[in-house]
This record gives C-alpha cells, structure tokens and sequence, in this order.
C-alpha cells in the first residue's frame, strides 16, 4: 500500500483570509522523505526499483473551477471544520472564489487577468495545490488496475516512488492518463542513483538504499561571500545550513566527513575563516540554550548598517528586546523590478516636494501623502472648505501670485507605515529647509541629535530637478 505525505513545506496563510486554519488538518509539515523513513528502513526486494515523477508546471495547470469543486468536497467531509471557524463552507469557498479568479497583474499600462491556473505566488495556492493533489492521488489508487507503488512520497511536485519494475512502465502512462491538468514526467535510477530533491539515492547490492547530499552539475558552490555588508549572523547561517543539510540527509556516518571537508573548502573559496566554523557551532547551541531559558519575546527587525546595527542590538538586549538584521542595499534592489513602476502621478504612500516655479522664488515645501500623488497635488491648487485648512502651498501661491508645476514635484521618499512616513517626513524637512512649511505642521518632530547624521543627505528639491 503506497505511503502518502502532504507536501507543504512552509507556514502557508492566505493574505485574504486565514486558510491555514480552515484547512489545518491536510497542512503539515513535510522535510525531505528521510526525515519519515530513514533510508535503511526501506529495502528493495524482488523486482523493485526507484524512480521519481515530476508535475510539469503543477500550480498554473490546474483550473480554478476544478480546484474550487475539490477544495468543496474535501470542505463537505471535513467534520472538525467548524472546531477552526464559523465560516460555512459556501463562505469559505465564496472567499477561496475571490483569491483564485481575480489576479490581476500589469504590463505597458495595460491590465490583464490570470484566466488559467492557480497564480504563483499566491498564499493559498500552496494549500489548493495540495489538496487537488491528494485527490488526485487517492483516484490513482482506486482506480489503478495493476499493482500501485509500494511506497509513494510527495514534495509539491516531486514524487519520489518504490514500484515493481514490471509495473513502473504501465504505471507511468496511466498517471498521465487520468486528470487532463496533471501531466507528469519521469526521471529513473541510472547506475543504482536518484537524484531526488537535495538527496541523491543510492542502491547497494542487497536493495538497501542510502542517502547523500546531491548538487547538480550546475552548481558552483558560491555562497555569501564573507567580505559582504551583511551582518555575521547571516554568514554563520550559511554555515549552519550546509551543515544542517549535511547532517539530515547523508544516512551513513561515513560519508559524512567528507561532505563536511566539501562544505570548509567551498566557504573558504568565498572568504570564510575557520574560526567562523567554530563561532557557527557555539553561536547555535548558545541560542538554544538562551532560547530554552527565556522562551519566545518582542523582537524586532532593523536594516542592517556596518558597526551601528550591532551597537543598537546590545541596547534593545537589555530591555530584553531581541533584534534581527534585514540588509537593505542589495544588488536585486538595484538591477531588478519584477513589475512595471507605476506612473509618478499615481504612486502613494508617499514622502515628496515642492518647489515654486515662480522665477524670483523658489522656495519650497515638504510633505506626506498616503493618497496618490496627483490627489494630493490638486489639494494644494485649490481652498478647503475653511481657510484655516488650507494647505501652506495654496496660501503660498495665492498671497504671492506664484505657481508650482506639477511635474516637478519630486518624490522624496516612500513609506507604507504612517508613523514611519511621518519620520521620514522630518528628516527630509530638516535636509531641504523648506520656507513654505507651517512652523510645527509636521506630525513628528525630529530631536536635533539626527543633525549631524544628516548632514551630508544631499538637497533634492531645485527647479533644475524634475524627475522623482
């Protein structure tokens, strides 16, 4: 009788609603297979073999509608759903309907509908995958005229499979046979190996089975490199992770050595010292240790800057606050923009200036929106309803008969958070010295021990300057 495993691998929670809980009991964590069976547990007998099957394009193959009626069938038998949530089924699903029919994405300012598949990167799609996999599975087995696998164990969509070898051909065409949205591909044991995941699969003479670490002949072993701007944890991570990967796959202790030699001699090609691969070791039991002791508390994330980022952790430390490092200026932030960037009169959330286009002034102001640019642009060209609301722009351009253009309206800074923003708002006051700005108008005040950090922040705000 073939094993079956779910395949999520990550905390998955819809950004929509919370399908995590609605579908708990079929979301469970699945490592790689020897974390289940150990590979001198499984032995080969008769006429076995080892292959792997592989979904072509699993997430964009399957219909929303097919993947909806599933998802409602398995919602039906559930018996404990209401233990997880008062939404009834028709809700739940009115909700999944939502998530899975309306991705919308954008190109040359024009916008298009995802009409086919569930979308990549979507949090629920994971959890809808999953399920119409099972389904998919269960069908197999029922309906299967020969002798299923022996053992049938799922990543996503990598399967990794124990089948008699006069069934392996048969099987594989039927797989492909029964659902039009699933279609499979085969990869099989070449020289008594497998490469399945990061385990590489190997045969001895008896039909036991023994797992090494696999690279593909692709690989190039290049890590971090350790003379980047990221913090030590980061780079002890790295160490921690090849290592952890080494530890829970390579089934015989022999052959751990030598994947451990091969990891030192990578990481030292990328910089690494050996004291580091000592500090990895101590570094993890210490946070094991002190997280046994004080359990999970407040922690924060802050960006990542050389000497001043460690000084800041050692004072929220004492507080009991513990701190992790998010490195801000990376090369992906620099080179490359997934999607199309929207036109500067249509981005909000947004930190921008002014600057009077009138010849003799060119005196400027500084201010937030969370509304679009152009929103925010046509509330300083017209009187609010009282005139002690008036925006100091609009009092500006009336008393002196000046004028803005709203072209060269700069885009200083963005921020989605509204306390954050108001920060921002500050530092970009105290930098430019707008004379339009009411005096006291900002909604945070920036203490004058930021003056020094900022001033070398270069003024943005020039009638020469147009763009944002």
């Amino acid at each position: 009788m073939p094993i079956f495993y779910v395949d999520s691998a990550i905390d998955v929670q819809s950004d929509f609603l919370h399908m995590s809980k609605v579908f708990e009991p079929q979301v469970s964590s699945m490592k790689p297979i020897w974390i289940y069976s150990r590979p001198r547990d499984i032995k080969l007998t008769g006429n076995e073999i080892i292959t792997s099957y592989d979904v072509t394009a699993l997430f964009t193959s399957i219909p929303p509608d097919d993947a909806i009626k599933v998802v409602k069938e398995y919602l039906t038998k559930d018996k404990t759903l209401g233990d997880r949530t008062n939404l009834s089924v028709d809700q739940i699903i009115e909700l999944l309907t939502i998530c899975l029919k309306t991705t919308y994405f954008s190109y040359n300012n024009k916008f298009f509908i995802q009409q086919y598949g569930c979308a990549m990167g979507s949090a629920v799609s994971p959890i809808v995958v999953n399920i119409y996999m099972e389904n998919f599975e269960q069908i197999v087995l029922d309906k299967y005229p020969g002798n299923p696998p022996k053992l049938w164990l799922r990543y996503v969509d990598d399967t990794f499979v124990v089948i008699d070898r006069n069934e392996a051909a048969s099987f594989y065409k039927f797989i492909n046979e029964v659902d039009p949205n699933i279609k499979f591909t085969q990869e099989e044991c070449v020289d008594n190996k497998l490469a399945f995941l990061d385990c590489q699969v190997h045969i001895h003479e008896d039909g036991s089975l023994k797992s090494t670490v696999y690279r593909k002949p692709t690989h190039t072993d290049f890590y971090l490199q350790f003379d980047s701007h990221h913090p030590l944890i980061h780079k002890l991570g790295v160490i921690r992770s090849l290592q952890h990967r080494a530890n829970t796959i390579i089934s015989d202790q022999e052959d751990l050595p030598g994947e451990q030699n091969h990891i030192q001699k990578s990481l030292g090609c990328c910089g690494y010292p050996n004291w580091a691969f000592t500090k990895a070791k101590k570094t993890k039991e210490h946070t094991q240790n002190q997280n046994a002791e004080t359990g999970t508390g407040t922690q924060v994330t802050i960006p990542y800057i050389s000497g001043l980022s460690e000084r800041i952790k050692n004072t929220l430390k004492s507080f009991g606050i513990a701190t992790s490092y998010k490195p801000t200026n990376i090369i992906r932030g620099k080179l490359v923009h997934v999607k199309d960037k929207p036109p500067k009169d249509k981005q909000s959330n947004l930190v921008y200036g002014i600057t009077c286009a009138a010849t003799d002034c060119g005196e400027a102001y500084v201010g937030e929106t969370k509304q679009s640019l152009r929103a925010r642009i046509n509330q300083h060209r017209r009187p609010s309803s009282s005139e002690a609301q008036n925006s100091a722009v609009f009092n500006h351009c009336k008393t002196t008969e000046h004028f803005f253009k709203p072209e060269e309206v700069v885009i200083l800074d963005k921020e989605e958070k509204w306390f954050e923003r108001g920060v921002r708002e500050a530092i970009w006051e105290r930098v430019e010295q707008p004379a339009i700005n009411k005096k006291g108008g900002l909604r945070f005040q920036l203490p004058h021990a930021w003056d020094q950090a900022l001033q070398d922040l270069p003024r943005r705000l020039s009638r020469d300057q147009s763009d944002a």
